[in-house]
């Protein structure tokens, strides 16, 4: 074995996350050097895959908000550069994903692409077009997200920029998927402009956000453009006040921050109100998520280092005592047949893995059918109660809305279900190791992108229809009843027959209006079960696909891990063997050796505590 340099002593325990990770890095690249040097390729596999983890590790931030409030010029400004259509006619359809990259490109994913198949590159220039509805009318090109790498020094700690659709206006079915990503995004930016105070919709939506997501921000923008922009910010912290919703507001004008950066103005740039907004960003990337990937990537280590350390142990033991080898050998015989059974097909953690997802596949499926179940109903309530062609635009908000809500509670239950599940299949490798970390990773449940009304005709019958059907039921009414007064000798048109044919025209057309108010009714309460049944099988089929994943990740993990362990009680014990086998002056020179490696490996262990003491215990 190559003795590892004695580079790893103790440093000072990192207090932020930003220094955690400058740290972790280099403990990364140490603990790969002394597994690469003890012949532990497993071992050099685990950190190679915890560095890459680690280096990828996202931090989501959605830009949220109504159509036309400046969301995406807001991103534009936020990167110094156009990467998202913006003009006064422009509307965006697409959520548009930007990350770092050393030199810009673009992908495009595809609705129906089945799954793990790579998003397709596209042209850079044409990413504006195709995430807005004047460029992609309808979304005829059937993209489901576009990804933008771009080069910038905000998004390469890990940010991860989101520009999305408007949650009302032209097409509020985009509100349902942004309601129901909101639980996976770390930080929202809610935006809103200047022109007037917050709406009661989008209070709502404030409140839903802040109960979903850690940190969300309210930026009013549109300063530039609007005098009195004080007041409104005023009103709109009154009303969040009042509403006991806590989020902070930050007017801004994405104007002055456009002009600040071409001229190079400090002073512009302050005036735009961007810095608060920009600290806050890079502060986030110091927040519970980068708490939880830093903590994973340190379990991760630590079993490595738990791995190379149990190796020199058992060989010390026997070279400091070398009659203990029969009991250290039977010792590790014992761990071994565990560590066989671990890795075998029927192994209780299989059992578990297996039974678990099944479960929780069923779970999810009888979640999803309650939800949707309970909607009809509450639709068929509110339908009944009212006419679709007067309440239809407010009733589809509140619709939108509630299935984001419903998407949104849905995907927190399975990433809540799945936590757990991962949490006991752990437990049957508490007796080999305790450095049990896997963090998962889960999709945004779809929407469908047509909208609710497609196919749905709730317009009322004009006054020409309405006064045929009047003049069908008195013209029955005048000739009955004239008819009846001819056989009694009176005039054709006495004017009692006229007064009953004019009832019956009334009566007429009431029945009529109410049969149209029955039509509408039933034609909204099928659009709405259409509709609902698209958004049923397309989040049941995500909920399957995520279950799917998490089995196949869970099940990798694990198994990688008793083989890891399997290789650590082979090594022991013929490093402890072949401790035994050596001369006196062979064995005080190696115990030599061997104390000097477990000492470095103890430095590393100490800067691993380190790291983890200044994480904090938190959510692991």
């Amino acid at each position: 074995m190559t003795s590892q340099p004695d580079s790893v002593s103790a440093s000072p325990a990192p207090s932020s996350v930003p220094s955690i990770n400058r740290e972790l890095v280099r403990v990364l690249d140490l603990a790969r050097q002394a597994a690469a040097a003890y012949g532990r390729s497993d071992m050099v596999e685990r950190i190679d895959r915890a560095a890459v983890r680690h280096a990828d590790r996202e931090l989501t931030v959605m830009v949220v908000g109504e159509f036309k409030q400046g969301k995406s010029t807001l991103v534009n400004a936020l990167l110094n550069a156009p990467v998202c259509a913006v003009a006064d006619d422009v509307s965006t359809v697409i959520p548009t994903i930007v990350r770092y990259g050393a030199e810009p490109s673009a992908r495009a994913s595809y609705h129906g692409s089945e799954e793990g198949v790579e998003p397709t590159t596209i042209p850079f220039g044409d990413v504006a077009a195709l995430s807005s509805e004047q460029g992609n009318p309808g979304n005829r090109a059937g993209i489901r997200s576009l990804e933008v790498a771009i080069p910038r020094k905000l998004l390469q700690p890990g940010l991860a920029v989101v520009d999305t659709p408007g949650v009302g206006g032209l097409d509020s079915t985009h509100g349902a998927a942004t309601t129901a990503a909101l639980g996976m995004a770390e930080v929202i930016v809610f935006v809103t402009d200047s022109s007037q105070p917050l709406s009661k919709s989008e209070l709502d939506f404030l409140r839903l956000a802040r109960l979903r997501c850690p940190s969300v921000v309210l930026v009013q923008t549109k300063t530039d453009i609007h005098p009195a922009w004080h007041r409104v910010a005023e009103s709109n912290r009154r009303y969040l006040a009042d509403a006991e919703i806590s989020v902070e507001v930050l007017p801004v004008s994405s104007v002055l921050r456009q002009r600040a950066t071409a001229e190079n103005s400090s002073e512009l740039n302050d005036e735009s109100g961007y810095p608060p907004l920009l600290l806050m960003l890079r502060d986030a990337t110091s927040g519970e998520a980068a708490r939880l990937a830093a903590r994973t990537t340190i379990g991760d280590l630590a079993f490595v280092v738990d791995q190379l350390t149990a190796t020199f142990d058992a060989e010390r033991q026997t070279l400091e005592d070398p009659a203990s080898l029969s009991a250290l050998v039977a010792q590790l015989e014992a761990a071994k047949i565990r560590a066989d059974q671990l890795r075998s097909q029927s192994a209780k953690w299989q059992q578990t893995l297996n039974d678990g997802a099944q479960d929780l596949t069923a779970d999810l499926d009888h979640d999803l059918r309650v939800r949707v179940r309970t909607l009809v109903a509450e639709c068929d309530a509110v339908l009944d109660e009212a006419d679709p062609a007067v309440m239809w635009e407010s009733f589809e908000e509140w619709l939108h809305q509630r299935i984001g809500f419903d998407l949104c509670a849905h995907h927190q239950f399975i990433a809540a279900r799945a936590d757990d599940l991962a949490g006991r299949v752990a437990e049957h490798f508490a007796d080999g190791e305790s450095n049990v970390q896997v963090q998962l990773k889960f999709a945004i449940t779809p929407v469908s992108a047509r909208t609710l009304a497609d196919d749905l005709d709730l317009d009322r019958a004009g006054l020409s229809g309405n006064a045929l059907a009047a003049v069908r039921g008195s013209y029955g009414g005048l000739l009955m009843f004239g008819m009846a007064g001819q056989m009694i000798g009176l005039a054709m048109l006495n004017p009692f027959s006229v007064v009953v044919g004019l009832g019956l025209g009334r009566r007429s057309l009431r029945e009529e209006k109410k049969r149209q108010l029955t039509q509408r009714r039933q034609s909204a309460k099928q659009a709405v079960r259409k509709y609902l049944d698209d958004v049923n099988v397309e989040a049941g089929k995500v909920s399957r696909d995520t279950i799917r994943r998490v089995h196949r990740d869970l099940r990798d993990e694990f198994a990688m891990r008793a083989d890891e362990l399997q290789s650590t009680i082979r090594e022991s014990l013929r490093s402890a063997e072949s401790g035994a086998k050596e001369g006196t002056v062979e064995q005080s020179r190696r115990l030599t050796d061997v104390n000097a490696e477990l000492d470095r490996l103890a430095k590393l262990q100490r800067r691993i505590d380190a790291m983890e003491q200044s994480l904090g215990k938190g959510p692991s």
